[in-house]
């Protein structure tokens, strides 16, 4: 039996700096005929019928409603009680966590039903299902449905790629009622233009019609949710401190100054248009150069002036690529890396392992150039406003990802984390998994064979990076215990402080880059990310050493090589352990990945869920008894295993402990038989090194730098 479906939308003034949730002007909705009933009271005339409120039509095809003021409000209440009778199933629109914001924000106490129809599965939204779509049949990124093209998720492009039909002129025309619905807003629908009634009820329809085509989807309810949760994180927002945000700038900024200092000392700088240099003061060819004796490296006006040359036409600074070309050629002893098209690659990282110190500087300076000009617009908003930021529920391994500002991999220069702030009473709590996607990777193993190592470590309270470098020294000919390591490592004292610091480091490059099924070269590189330099027989060795500490690996890499053996382009799919999402198209090292990395990004949704509940309904799980002390604390972001949280100051030694139950309770869900831990650590801003901090009381306390 089909669903009865309901496709709904709004329209709204524009979205603003610090505001997700603009006035709402009109909602509308989209049925098919089986549902008629839901609006016979609007079917006063041969349709369209109009009136101050609404506006009603109906054909063979089905009906569509628009609605002002609350006339919306009562419509909805009707939908939810036909959903709780069980005579309509879901509600249905594009980006819904939007729509249902804009509704909650517009009338009171809608939140707790939403979260109920959430927790039915009545809510779906056709954007987070076409990502589970295209993740599951490997449609993420190119899409095969249309020739390759690059997979987007608008509802445009959904309609075109299901129906074959062109809405997109709506969407993009700068004077289209898209933008224009404040224009609108109190004036009765009966005095409104059609085109803008049209519009509006156009999304309804779509949606309906898109989620009908889209068929049965794993794991929709699970990510719905998530994405509300994620969405009002985004609104919620966070605040920048105008002097770190001013720190921040001077600090990048004379780092990127040093990129065009590189460039002019390498030689691949114009800085005028000298024909004897081609304009960068150096003459000659690489590698050798010398300077210039005909404008000696003057800027364009000073050589103008000098006479050095004659030209009326302005100069533009800028690369000489092949100049720089034959720098990167002479730097890589004649063999560089190249591009997909055969070119010698001057990308940032050909540059950086290069080796030459002026293309390494050069590196960094653009870098640190791009850094400024990418976040610091971004953080200046934040100073006067709360950055909204944009995440996205879902990418192909099942994790999230964030925009504006990149939450998801901020950047480690300059001070960037330490520019955000609480408002004033607040404070932040980081409340971080402790080695997530090693309990993760365990309990997949313990799923598919039955033993881990791995988990059995983890259970018995071991650190595995200090583990698994005691197993390293062991083969140097040290012979101490696990025991004797562990506290090594915590006294800075100690003559072996020095070598189990390295070692320990090495074994986390090694711990979770090897998991994902990486070779050796490819090792040598992941460790130089951990700051681990390793030759080619050293990565080998310590791989070997791995396959050695964690026998079950051995059997993991066998069931991911017969996946992959199995088709004749090695590519296959996965299903989710628990959740049943499905990814497609997996190739060897990202098949090894998903696995636990999704199940890792499914506890975690799950954990935020609960979270939500907790913060905004006052709502504990079964397994805490007593108050709920996170009422009224909000989540800002969700950063790989990483809760950050603002919440009164007072009472942050009651909330953060119990946020943190709540994060290993649910991910106990999903990991049954490996231990998790998330210990919170209160700070006065957002610092990457922030941890647990106490008084002499027990109680949690703000670390500070």
């Amino acid at each position: 039996m089909q669903p009865v479906i309901i496709g709904w939308d709004v329209e709204t003034h524009l979205i603003e700096q610090g505001n997700l949730t603009p006035k709402l002007v009109v909602a509308t909705f989209a049925g098919n005929p089986d549902t008629l009933h839901l609006v016979s009271g609007f079917r006063t005339a041969a349709p369209p019928v109009l009136s101050p409120t609404s506006y009603y039509y109906d054909d063979e095809t089905g009906w569509s409603l628009a609605l002002v003021g609350d006339a919306i409000l009562d419509f909805v209440v009707t939908l939810v009680n036909e959903i709780v009778e069980g005579r309509v199933d879901k509600l249905v629109a594009h980006n819904g966590s939007f729509d249902w914001a804009v509704l909650c924000n517009e009338f009171d106490g809608l939140l707790g039903v939403v979260t109920n129809l959430l927790e039915r599965g009545a809510i779906a939204d056709t954007m987070v299902r076409e990502k589970l779509i295209c993740i599951r049949d490997g449609n993420f990124v190119v899409d095969a449905r249309n020739q390759s093209a690059r997979t987007k998720f608008a509802l445009d492009y959904l309609v075109m790629t299901y129906f074959r039909t062109d809405i997109s002129a709506g969407k993009k025309d700068p004077n289209s009622w898209r933008l224009r619905y404040s224009e609108l807003d109190g004036m009765p629908l009966n005095h409104w233009p059609q085109r803008a009634i049209n519009y509006a009820i156009e999304d309804a329809e779509w949606a309906l019609e898109v989620y009908l085509k889209q068929g049965d989807v794993a794991n929709e309810k699970e990510q719905t949710a998530a994405a509300w949760a994620l969405h009002l994180m985004a609104c919620h927002g966070v605040y920048t401190d105008l002097d770190a945000v001013n720190a921040f700038e001077r600090n990048v900024r004379a780092q990127a100054e040093q990129a065009n200092r590189a460039a002019v000392d390498a030689g691949f700088w114009k800085v005028n248009k000298c024909g004897n240099c081609k304009g960068t003061g150096m003459a000659g060819t690489v590698p050798n150069l010398t300077p210039c004796e005909w404008c000696h490296g003057a800027d364009h006006d000073t050589a103008v002036f000098s006479g050095y040359y004659k030209s009326r036409a302005k100069h533009t600074p800028g690369k000489h690529m092949a100049r720089l070309r034959d720098l990167v050629n002479e730097a890589y002893h004649g063999h560089p890396p190249k591009t997909e098209k055969g070119a010698i690659s001057t990308s940032a990282d050909t540059l950086a392992g290069s080796g030459n110190d002026l293309l390494v500087r050069y590196s960094q300076g653009a870098s640190a150039q791009k850094l400024l000009d990418t976040y610091l617009p971004i953080l200046r908003n934040g100073t006067h406003a709360p950055l909204t930021s944009s995440p996205n529920v879902l990418v192909r391994s099942g994790r999230t990802s964030w925009r504006n500002p990149n939450f998801q991999n901020p950047p480690q220069k300059g001070g960037f984390r330490e520019c955000f702030i609480p408002r004033e009473g607040k404070v932040f709590a980081s409340i971080d998994y402790s080695g997530l996607e090693m309990t993760t990777l365990a309990q997949v193993c313990l799923h598919f064979f039955g033993h881990s190592a791995i988990g059995d470590a983890i259970n018995e309270g071991k650190d595995l990076h200090t583990l698994f470098a005691g197993h390293m020294l062991a083969k140097e000919g040290y012979t101490k215990t696990y025991e004797e390591w562990n506290a090594i490592r915590k006294d800075p004292t100690h003559d072996l402080y020095s070598l189990i610091k390295d070692r320990r480091q090495r074994a986390k490059a090694i711990n979770f880059g090897c998991p994902g099924g990486l070779g050796v070269a490819s090792l040598v590189t992941y460790a130089q990310g951990y700051g681990v330099d390793l030759s080619f027989n050293e990565a080998e060795d310590l791989r070997n050493a791995w396959f050695e500490m964690w026998p079950e690996m051995s059997d993991y890499f066998d069931m991911i090589s017969e996946a992959s053996n199995m088709s004749f382009d090695g590519r296959f799919s996965i299903t989710q352990l628990y959740s049943g999402r499905v990814r497609g198209d997996c190739t060897y090292t990202s098949g090894a990945n998903s696995y636990f990395q999704g199940l890792a990004a499914d506890g975690a949704k799950a954990a935020m869920w609960a979270l939500y509940k907790a913060c905004y309904l006052g709502e504990l799980p079964d397994y805490i008894d007593g108050p709920c002390h996170l009422t009224g604390v909000r989540m800002w972001a969700f950063i790989h295993d990483e809760f950050l949280f603002e919440g009164d100051k007072t009472t942050a030694h009651l909330w953060a402990p119990q946020a943190s139950r709540i994060m290993v309770e649910e991910m106990k869900r999903y990991t049954p038989d490996v231990a998790q831990a998330a210990p919170p650590a209160l700070m006065p801003r957002w610092l990457k090194d922030a941890e647990p901090c106490y008084d002499g009381a027990g109680h949690l306390i703000p670390w500070e730098d």
